[in-house]
């Protein structure tokens, strides 16, 4: 990026349309990461509506061979059923946010600490330090 930027700033033979062009193309770019984004969701969620539809019958299927007059009765299954299969539907979402998340870091830090060298780190040092804290204000409120 600071190439491309010295490259627009320095070079007095380039035409002005090619700054609009540039300008064009990272905003091409980043909608197109927020389309990708939005499509990993989208099928993530699908993932999870099955899930939650099989989770849903095989618990349902449990409960018709299971005796209930026992421990329990129909509505405490029913509510069991539905309040663990939507967890699992909110759940997943996170899951794929959880496995994600530390691939981007490590590639911005990558990226990052080809200009910034070991200076990279002191970024590093800010994020580890921002989980505690976020903790912290987090059980406050």
């Amino acid at each position: 990026m600071p190439y491309l930027i010295n490259w627009f700033l320095y070079k007095d033979y380039l035409p002005n349309w090619w700054a609009y062009i540039y300008a064009i193309s990272l905003f091409a770019a980043s909608t197109a990461g927020s389309m990708y984004n939005y499509h990993a969701q989208l099928l993530t969620y699908r993932f999870g509506l099955r899930l939650r539809a099989a989770t849903t019958t095989l618990i349902y299927r449990k409960a018709l061979y299971a005796i209930l007059g026992r421990s329990s009765n129909t509505g405490t299954v029913v509510n069991l059923m539905s309040t663990d299969a939507q967890l699992v539907l909110e759940t997943l979402p996170l899951f794929l946010q959880g496995i994600l998340a530390p691939i981007q870091i490590i590639v911005t830090l990558g990226l990052l600490s080809r200009y910034l060298h070991v200076f990279t780190l002191i970024s590093l040092a800010v994020a580890i330090l921002a989980f505690p804290l976020t903790a912290v204000l987090a059980g406050k409120f």
